[in-house]
């Protein structure tokens, strides 16, 4: 899993991805886990999804203000992939940027 440190390297990302609102998917998985860019796990139905994309990805923001961009694949088992990594103050900086 990569980290991102930039803005410039953030919204280079997210323009890769096609974005949309939380409500669109939801991470019911029941117990199944990520690995999140704090060094922890967590677990998806439990930690804050801001957004989702296509095809089954979710903006994780955890408790200590890591964003964390996690896949689910499968079908009858799924598993979940973490793509990238940034702090939570650097993707607002991203979205200021991005709005203006």
């Amino acid at each position: 899993m990569n980290e991102i440190n930039t803005v410039e390297l953030l919204i280079e990302a997210l323009d890769k991805e096609t974005i949309g609102p939380p409500d669109t998917m939801t991470p019911s998985y029941g117990a199944l886990y990520f690995d999140c860019g704090c060094g922890e796990s967590h677990i998806l139905e439990e930690t804050h999804h801001f957004l989702c994309a296509i095809p089954i990805k979710f903006f994780f923001l955890c408790d200590n203000n890591v964003v964390t961009l996690v896949r689910v694949k499968g079908m009858i088992f799924q598993k979940s992939v973490e793509e990238w990594f940034c702090d939570g103050k650097l993707f607002e900086e991203a979205m200021e940027q991005v709005e203006e």
